[in-house]
């Protein structure tokens, strides 16, 4: 024995808490281990993205099976009980055991805090000086962290006679400093907690969602103020530390708070990413099969987009459910990771990476480019536009190839992009008519998106033309467009065929696409690319509602048309039949545009909107105020500057060379802008042509 056990009660002698110690950390430290797996399980076969943050708690889990370990074998030696019942070898090598684990337990709970702050930065986007105050928060937390480690392992000179009772001439601290600064430590660790629980409630309080939702997502990212709470019993517990005589008894109880602080700050990081099992699960149980793509919206392969990642929130959509779901998802490449909160369904705001709570909601003044790098990462909260497309001016972006081998510029891709979605517009079409979709390979259609994504930032709206042959073609093709980011779909009648798509065939594919599809559709009337086809508004309205009508909850996954058809009757019935906040009817060319708003219309997308993005956006603008002779005046100039790019591509292109890619940072313009091939370059004639009647409106633009 360490002592004499004379004086002492046979009560007090036998009292065991190897018990209590063992039976709650064995049993949370396992459902924090299972939670762990399951969400890299779902990182790396469901999602197939394992980020930063996921490895980060891994090693906090690690940490907490090795304090686990520490701290059973310690009771195996004898933890839990008085000292003076272990003789002095069994009481050395606890101390040792229980000096240790101290060491452990405090990484494990300190690292899951940093993996924590990782992901809140990622999908919050905060402004820089709220990403540097978390960043520092954390920080300071783990140097005080590891400064109160440093006390432990310094109270006595030398450090081994803490357990080694045999050295001399030892010399030891007054515990209470390091008791002290274990309250700081403890103190300062519920604060991060809380602030990290926190942090999230107040930017979701300040998104136009519904309550449900907000106090939802608040619950899912805010579970860490469990872990404050348990942080601030735990430094009740800390004056046990005090009790040198019996220091294997007086510490069991901090033993255990350490622990579930540890596990519940692991736990609440871990529940916001379960969903995608969930949904499997479920799926399994209901004989369906599960479709991965509400969470598969990553890019596996992404050149030339500099490793960033962009996050988001996501209520997804399915026909046959009126559950719903906000799930948080990677759309590109990097370290991110990609989680999912609640189960899927339909919903007017969506949260957008991860890929996401669509939001009417007013994002920052830096430009999108800029908002999403930083040392080539980003982590941004993506933003769902509604699910019906906003009304304004869409410019069906045009394509920059290399005129030595024919292959994409990317580069000056992103540029122009970029450039278009500062220029007042509402939203980019990517892979219109204009983007010579039908010349692009499937892996340059998806990498097109991507670049587009990169480009614009994580909040502005990107439609992705998907037009294709056959039903399988198009749902391929949407598909990826979904993976790399778009919002909506453009979509075309199948019409290779042309005498053989009839009603009855076109009606049959855009009741397929729209149930299958992983986006909302948009309906895209073109006769002059689709062998004469012509889907009028009688046929436009069957295929609206037949969606609806196969939808569990009556909500239509057709929510627009583009009808370049230059036929202002459409847009007045179709405005007529179905509300804006169901279905966008957008006019396909911007000469008709006061027209078609006079009738009803959410606006255009309008090819001539690549030349003059900034006075397109304005007509439309001044028509809304109100200024409507003004609008009509303008609208005039720019019906008139149009009409040579009516020739077709090659002269849109070279305006756009001219007059907007320069404005975009793009050198030789006039090499990249050229039509792919076999398609020729405008002559000389049409380049002087458009130089003469668009000089107006170019001055018109410079000045807007």
């Amino acid at each position: 024995m360490s002592g004499s056990t004379s004086g002492y009660s046979a009560a007090y002698l036998n009292e065991n808490k190897s018990a209590n110690i063992l039976a709650p950390m064995w049993t949370l430290t396992m459902i924090t281990t299972s939670m762990v797996i399951a969400r890299i399980y779902i990182r790396v076969k469901i999602v197939k993205n394992v980020g930063l943050d996921d490895w980060t708690i891994m090693a906090g889990m690690i940490f907490g099976l090795a304090y686990l370990g520490l701290t059973t074998a310690n009771v195996i030696v004898g933890y839990g009980r008085h000292a003076v019942t272990l003789d002095l070898p069994h009481l050395e090598k606890a101390i040792l055991l229980n000096t240790v684990g101290f060491l452990f337990g405090i990484l494990s709970f300190t690292i899951p805090k940093i993996a924590v702050a990782i992901m809140l930065i990622r999908i919050l986007n905060p402004s820089k000086i709220q990403k540097y105050f978390v960043t520092g928060l954390v920080s300071f937390a783990a140097c005080v962290a590891a400064t109160c480690i440093i006390l432990l392992f310094t109270e006595c000179d030398p450090p081994a006679s803490q357990w080694d009772k045999s050295i001399p001439n030892a010399t030891c601290r007054d515990p209470w400093i390091l008791i002290d600064f274990a309250v700081f430590t403890g103190a300062l660790s519920a604060f991060v907690d809380l602030y990290l629980s926190i942090y999230p409630a107040v930017v979701l309080w300040k998104l136009n969602m519904s309550v449900k939702k907000r106090l939802a997502l608040m619950c899912a990212l805010g579970l860490g103020s469990i872990a404050a709470a348990m942080a601030v019993v735990k430094c009740t517990q800390l004056k046990g530390l005090a009790d040198t005589a019996d220091y294997t008894f007086g510490t069991w109880e901090l033993v255990i708070w350490t622990n579930i602080e540890a596990d519940v700050v692991v736990i609440a990081s871990c529940i916001p990413t379960l969903q995608p099992l969930l949904e499997y699960i479920l799926r399994k149980s209901r004989g369906t099969s599960y479709n991965n793509k509400y969470f598969n919206r990553l890019e596996k392969d992404s050149s030339g987009m500099n490793n960033s990642q962009s996050i988001e929130m996501r209520a997804h959509r399915n026909n046959r459910s009126k559950q719903h779901s906000i799930s948080i998802t990677n759309i590109e490449r990097g370290d991110g990771s990609q989680e999912s909160i609640l189960p899927p369904g339909d919903s007017q705001n969506q949260i957008r990476r991860t890929d996401n709570v669509t939001i009417n909601y007013e994002s920052r003044t830096e430009e999108p480019a800029k908002t999403r790098a930083w040392h080539g990462q980003s982590a941004t909260i993506m933003v769902q536009p509604p699910r019906v497309p906003p009304a304004g001016i869409w410019a069906p972006a045009v394509t920059a190839f290399n005129s030595e081998d024919d292959a994409i510029d990317y580069e000056s891709a992103k540029k122009y992009y970029a450039y278009l979605s500062r220029s007042g517009l509402v939203g980019l079409v990517i892979l219109g008519t204009n983007a010579e979709t039908f010349l692009l390979t499937r892996e340059e259609r998806a990498q097109l998106i991507k670049t587009a994504r990169e480009a614009v930032g994580p909040d502005y709206p990107i439609m992705a033309g998907v037009g294709g042959h056959s039903t399988k073609q198009v749902l391929e093709y949407s598909q990826d467009a979904y993976n790399a980011g778009a919002n909506y779909l453009l979509v075309l009648p199948p019409a290779y065929f042309g005498k053989q798509t009839t009603p009855a065939v076109i009606k049959r594919f855009f009741a397929d696409v729209a149930r299958k599809a992983p986006l909302p559709v948009v309906l895209y009337n073109f006769p002059g690319v689709t062998n004469g086809v012509d889907l009028d508004s009688e046929l436009i309205t069957d295929i609206v509602n037949a969606s609806a009508a196969d939808s569990a909850d009556g909500t239509s996954n057709v929510v627009g048309v583009k009808l370049t058809c230059a036929q202002v009757g459409k847009i007045t019935r179709l405005a007529g039949i179905f509300g804006p906040d169901k279905f966008s009817v957008y006019g396909g060319q911007s000469d008709f545009l006061l027209g078609g708003l006079s009738v009803g219309s959410a606006g255009c997308i309008a090819a001539f909107a690549n030349i003059f993005p900034k006075t397109i956006s304005h007509i439309y603008k001044l028509y809304k105020e109100g200024k409507y002779a003004e609008a009509l005046a303008l609208h005039q100039k720019a019906a008139l500057a149009e009409s040579p790019s009516k020739s077709g591509i090659a002269t849109t292109k070279y305006a756009v060379a001219i007059y907007s890619a320069p404005k975009a940072g793009i050198e030789n313009a006039e090499e990249k802008f050229l039509p792919r091939t076999p398609y020729e370059p405008p002559t000389e004639a049409t380049k002087q042509l458009v130089k003469k009647v668009m000089a107006e409106l170019a001055a018109v633009e410079d000045k807007l």
